[in-house]
């Protein structure tokens, strides 16, 4: 889709080009012919009418000249900076995909540890754990932002508690419960990221113990999930939550997790909303599905 807005932005350029230059030359072209006209029907006045003439051909050159040059920069500059941005999402792409595959790996050999460790406690290598799995939502929240209209989305039948369970693999520290399956019509990876930016502001910024997930069926073949979690709540305004780059506070997030939950869900035909409460953080969002 990126490219896509950029050859329209290149054509546009060239369309606005080819329109000036036409629309000067045919000015040019009109006032000779009324000069020469009226020219021909006052003799008395010849000499005057060739200065205008020669001035119109003049003024009319350098107008043309004037708006093929600019036009021709205006349309160059579109053109390299599309090149520039297309690389740049390319160079952005490859460079996450390895960063990722890094921290997986790290990820893996952490978890690795932890069971040939056995069942003491280590704190550090706990942290080491948690921090991967943020700094790899960190870096999926930001791809999805870089691309937030070229990503195209696979929309499938999924299992709820699926993606419930594999979000509390990630979050061992949060106790992730679902009350019943359904099945939604969403892209997998979306809704992944979705989850998973919902469990990350219950434990890193409500520092939560537990978040809960409550089904029930709509109306026109829709499935409400509402969503909450026993920590500490929001108090600032709820209406501000989903703005990209909000702070309430010196202390609060950047508002991009919730942002990117709230721009998927609409993409997949679904809605987010946050809802006041004084026990926690609550909210529910809906999609197309129905109850298992």
């Amino acid at each position: 889709m990126a490219d896509r807005r950029s050859s329209w932005q290149i054509y546009l350029a060239l369309a606005w080009l080819v329109f000036t230059v036409s629309f000067a030359s045919w000015w040019m072209v009109l006032g000779l012919n009324q000069i020469e006209q009226i020219r021909l029907l006052v003799h008395e006045t010849t000499v005057q009418l060739d200065r205008q003439r020669r001035m119109m051909i003049y003024e009319g050159i350098s107008w043309i000249v004037l708006l093929f040059a600019g036009g021709s920069w205006l349309t160059t500059l579109v053109y390299f900076e599309a090149r520039r941005s297309r690389r740049l999402k390319e160079f952005f792409a490859s460079f996450s995909h390895e960063v990722k595959t890094a921290i997986t790996s790290l990820r893996l050999q952490a978890e690795t540890l932890k069971e040939d460790l056995g069942n003491q406690s280590h704190p550090s290598l706990d942290r080491l754990v948690s921090d991967t799995v943020r700094l790899h939502l960190q870096l999926e929240n930001s791809l999805f932002l870089s691309h937030e209209r070229d990503y195209r989305l696979f929309i499938e039948d999924l299992s709820l508690d699926r993606l419930v369970q594999s979000v509390q693999t990630q979050w061992p520290q949060l106790r992730i419960s679902l009350d019943r399956d359904v099945r939604l019509r969403a892209d997998e990876r979306a809704l992944l990221t979705v989850l998973s930016n919902l469990a990350n502001n219950a434990y890193v910024h409500g520092e939560a113990k537990s978040l809960e997930f409550k089904a029930q069926a709509l109306d026109q073949g829709q499935v409400a999930v509402e969503f909450q979690d026993d920590g500490k709540g929001f108090e600032g305004e709820v209406d501000s939550l989903g703005k990209l780059f909000y702070r309430h506070n010196r202390k609060s997030g950047s508002g991009v997790g919730l942002y990117i939950a709230q721009d998927l869900l609409a993409r997949m035909k679904g809605g987010l909303q946050f809802l006041p409460n004084n026990k926690g953080f609550a909210g529910k969002f809906w999609l197309g599905g129905k109850l298992v």
